[in-house]
């Protein structure tokens, strides 16, 4: 399944579902009913696989334990667990590689894991934090010097260049959400363990030469202007979206427009 048939189930399913109106209280959830549906597999606390399936990438985010975790096998899948969710009042997370570095691929409701839709696979390893920049311009020589000391610094780190152009370019940069065809590189700073303050440094340090461009798949939790950051003017047109197709926020995080 494509990025843009999943985006179709998921907001348009909800569409002709009606929410429990505010002060009633929604039942208890049913979750056999939703095993039933779904072709994939639902696991729940108590099954033998749920130690497993509750967990994301990242190992500091172990303690959070979700009432259920639906392994998705098709569009009709995720919506019925859209259907379920909003129905019994449940709070939903979405998740594919679960490598959100804030954590945001897990939740305490219904995780809905979409990674046996895809056939792209992906090494091991984990990561505690990241955090991006996109650059719209080429790196001076002291900009170079600054990223390479900070890099040759002790620790479990690295700095990740993807480079950007050809394709991407040629899209208009209003015409999805992704705002940023110009950049010709993004700049992911990763580290391993828990070196935050590594990355917290060498991000600021950078920022002079990189501005305040964010890519939004490296989520960064502390970043204040982060609408702008991932968006660009793209923000208010997204937000328009969101209160059309998601009117009652079923889909939430703390960085969801």
């Amino acid at each position: 399944m494509d990025r843009r048939a999943f985006l179709h189930a998921t907001t348009l399913a909800p569409l002709g579902l009606s929410a429990f109106p505010a002060g009633d209280a929604a039942p208890p959830p049913e979750w056999t009913g939703l095993r039933r549906r779904l072709a994939g597999t639902l696991v729940l606390p108590g099954d033998a696989g749920y130690a497993a399936a509750r967990r994301l990438r990242n190992p500091v985010h172990d303690g959070i334990r979700p009432q259920a975790v639906a392994y998705c096998a098709s569009a009709a899948d995720v919506s019925a667990c859209l259907a379920f969710a909003r129905a019994h009042a449940v709070p939903l997370t979405s998740r594919s590689g679960g490598h959100s570095y804030a954590g945001w691929s897990t939740g305490t409701g219904l995780v809905i894991d979409v990674s046996r839709m895809s056939s792209v696979a992906h090494a091991g390893g984990r990561a505690t934090i990241g955090v991006s920049h996109l650059a719209y311009r080429r790196l001076p020589a002291d900009g170079v010097r600054a990223l390479v000391s900070g890099v040759a610094r002790s620790g479990r780190h690295s700095v990740l260049l993807d480079a950007m152009g050809g394709a991407i370019g040629r899209v208009s940069p209003s015409a999805t959400a992704f705002p940023h065809r110009a950049a010709l590189f993004s700049v992911q700073y990763y580290a391993e363990g828990s070196d935050r303050r590594w990355v917290r440094k060498l991000h600021g340090d950078m920022s002079g030469y990189f501005g305040d461009h964010a890519y939004v798949n490296y989520i960064d939790a502390d970043l204040a202007n982060w609408r702008s950051a991932y968006y660009g003017t793209n923000a208010a047109r997204l937000a328009e979206v969101k209160a059309t197709y998601d009117p009652d926020h079923l889909f939430r995080l703390p960085q969801g427009v």
